[in-house]
């Protein structure tokens, strides 16, 4: 488990961040609606994670801790799109 999370799982992320082409937004339409959708996701982990956090009883700064944390599952999303 070590070696995966060390090493074999970073190097899947780089090699599918490297590989992402973002020469392929050509309009500027097509670059609002990536920062839209970026936005989006974005914005209902916080406010999903976060607020079913505070609503369990934790303080605002863990809620906050809990929906950052959460945020960055999405880098999953990503490699999804790259397949």
């Amino acid at each position: 488990e070590a070696f995966v999370l060390t090493i074999t799982l970073p190097l899947y992320f780089a090699i599918s961040g490297l590989k992402t082409d973002i020469t392929q937004i050509t309009t500027s339409s097509e670059g609002a609606m990536v920062v839209l959708v970026c936005a989006m996701a974005t914005g209902g982990k916080f406010l999903g994670a976060g607020s079913v956090a505070y609503i369990s009883g934790m303080t605002v700064r863990e809620s906050w801790a809990v929906a950052f944390l959460m945020n960055t599952r999405g880098l999953v999303e990503l490699i999804v799109l790259n397949l």
